[in-house]
């Protein structure tokens, strides 16, 4: 056949991908290499399909190949097709599990749903520090699919939850309007200035001293129409150690919703 092979970038795999693999300890990157290889092999077991209705006959590329492979890793390939539909059931096996946002563009046996909102880490403007949801979340999203974790469904309503708490425990806001963006309205907060302090190692949120307007009267709604308590008692929050931290305060919501 004059056919020029097909375009592809498989990446070696070596003996310490195997190694990772069977001790439980090959990350996401790993697995999506896996499928580069997979998705390269899959096409050129392809040609053998392809010539065996053009040509009646084997391709005289696969054969070859093949031997190669049964040489290398004592696998008897007697029929190509079967093993190209062993790669690409592996292939759906693990994008059920890693995240492969993107991948399918340049992977043609890749299947795979649109996942973009399920890769993006939780954001409600200028009311939590961005830093604190990318710290929790950045561990798993775009590497492990929210699909594959037991309690990943939770995670937009307790991010939501945290995000209205601290609006309302923290801003001192009066109700919980979001904009267009998704963003949490802060122009009726008493706060003109964040007041929230991320403690990064302890990772819990808190604020520097009591606000100067709890003793103001307020009754506010978070969006879910769960009413609040008219005052938040603020007190000293505790490390990881149960130390108490005397210059940080929190909120029993806010601890609750942090939890």
């Amino acid at each position: 056949s004059n056919r020029a092979l097909p375009s592809m970038n498989a990446p070696p795999l070596t003996g310490k991908v195997t190694s990772l693999i069977r001790a439980g300890q090959a990350s996401a990157s790993v697995y999506r290499e896996i499928l580069s290889a997979l998705d390269a092999a899959s096409e050129i077991l392809l040609l053998d399909e392809i010539d065996s209705k053009s040509r009646g006959g084997s391709c005289s590329l696969v054969n070859p190949l093949t031997q190669i492979l049964q040489h290398e890793t004592g696998i008897n390939v007697v029929n190509p097709k079967n093993l190209r539909t062993n790669f690409l059931d592996a292939m759906q096996l693990i994008e059920s599990v890693v995240s492969t946002q993107y991948l399918e563009f340049s992977l043609p046996n890749l299947k795979c749903k649109d996942e973009l909102n399920e890769e993006e880490v939780s954001f409600f403007g200028d009311v939590v520090p961005q830093a604190f949801f990318d710290r929790n979340e950045i561990v798993w999203r775009g590497r492990v699919k929210p699909t594959a974790l037991e309690h990943a469904d939770r995670v937009p309503e307790a991010a939501k939850r945290l995000a209205e708490t601290i609006a309302l425990d923290f801003w001192g806001a009066k109700m919980i309007e979001y904009d267009k963006d998704g963003k949490i309205d802060l122009s009726n907060a008493k706060e003109s200035k964040s007041p929230v302090v991320q403690d990064i190692f302890n990772n819990i949120i808190a604020i520097k001293s009591k606000p100067s307007w709890v003793e103001v009267p307020k009754r506010s709604k978070i969006s879910n129409e769960d009413e609040l308590s008219s005052e938040p008692d603020y007190f000293h929050p505790r490390d990881r150690n149960g130390k108490i931290l005397r210059n940080r305060y929190t909120t029993r919501r806010v601890e609750e919703a942090v939890s």
